[in-house]
């Protein structure tokens, strides 16, 4: 997924007339409880206005994510998370997707 975002980031910046990939498929909590493992987190990375309100909505869907799935949950608002911070960069690969 992330080569992917990145090509097609580069094609729309470039100018050039991007393939768009099919959309993903929305995935519910029950979902992805099927596949968790010791050690799996979700990450929440919503490029969206920072108001609080917004904020606390999105750390409310993070906490029930966090309990109905068992596993470790992140949030980051963008654009800031893009550029400053390297949480979900490196290590070992435990993101659910």
């Amino acid at each position: 997924m992330s080569r992917e975002a990145k090509r097609l980031a580069r094609a729309e910046l470039g100018g050039g007339a991007a393939q768009h990939a099919a959309p993903l498929p929305t995935l519910m909590p029950g979902q992805l409880r099927k596949t968790v493992s010791a050690g799996d987190y979700v990450a929440i990375l919503a490029y969206v206005p920072p108001p609080p309100e917004i904020v606390a909505q999105l750390q409310d869907l993070r906490a029930v994510w966090g309990e109905k799935l068992g596993c470790a949950t992140t949030l980051g608002i963008g654009p800031r998370y893009l550029h400053s911070t390297q949480l979900h960069k490196g290590g070992p690969n435990t993101g659910l997707l």
